[in-house]
């Protein structure tokens, strides 16, 4: 009787467990460049309690400093036209690239020649954002709120310009579920059919490539593409 009572209190404590910050309105605190920590100030911009890229020719998207397993995290977000963007989490590697003549290069060992541009690649279960107006999301896997080019969002709620919407994402051992405006839009489990019948059929090595998910502790990761999405309220409650 004793343990039941223990584990009960136990539970609750941890239902009751807050959220905190992940981001504070006014600094990237608790946050750094996946690959160059001199570009992270110099790639976003905060205004207004936002978090914003900028549109300049070196980017960086962010990686939380702190890693997670089970968590809920809400956020809030806001599109521009044609806007393109997401946060990833499940990471399972990473690469700072050049591009070269449509080719893929690593940095770290192949030297820089004139003409060569520069990418990131941050590989993870990744909650797309995307204005609905963008050709991004005439593919219903990679449309706001789904697990990008895996799982599909169902019913999701329209999202352009102009507005900020909410999302959450759920992680809780193999659960994960994705919130669109309060709306239940995904809900799968790691171990199901669905999953398995979606990591059979997607043709995107990038995505392949994440498959078996290996690694379950990770940070969270802000994507920048270039194009403007803003965030703010951004919040995490740890899952026991």
């Amino acid at each position: 009787m004793r343990y039941l009572t223990a584990l009960f209190l136990a539970c609750g404590l941890w239902s009751q467990t807050p959220s905190v910050p992940l981001f504070d309105g006014k600094s990237l605190s608790g946050w750094k460049a996946a690959f160059d920590t001199r570009v992270a100030n110099t790639s976003w911009e905060i205004a207004d309690g936002t978090l914003r890229p900028l549109d300049v020719p070196r980017t960086a998207s962010l990686l939380s400093t702190a890693s997670y397993r089970n968590f809920v995290l809400d956020f809030e977000f806001k599109v521009a036209p044609h806007a393109n963007g997401g946060i990833k989490y499940l990471i399972q590697h990473s690469s700072a690239l050049r591009v070269r003549e449509d080719r893929f290069l690593p940095v770290a060992t192949t030297p820089e020649e004139p003409g060569d541009g520069y990418t990131e690649g941050i590989f993870g279960l990744e909650f797309q954002i995307v204005d609905d107006a963008a050709r991004e999301a005439e593919n219903p896997k990679r449309r706001t709120g789904a697990i990008y080019g895996l799982i599909e969002p169902k019913n999701p709620p329209p999202i352009a310009p102009g507005d900020f919407h909410s999302g959450r994402i759920v992680l809780n051992g193999d659960d994960i579920e994705h919130y669109l405006d309060d709306r239940l839009v995904v809900k799968i489990s790691l171990n199901s059919p669905e999953i398995s019948a979606a990591w059979d059929a997607v043709k995107d090595n990038r995505i392949r490539r994440l498959r078996p998910l290996m690694n379950r502790e990770t940070p969270i990761a802000i994507t920048h593409h270039g194009s403007q999405v803003a965030y703010r309220n951004i919040r995490i409650r740890q899952l026991p």
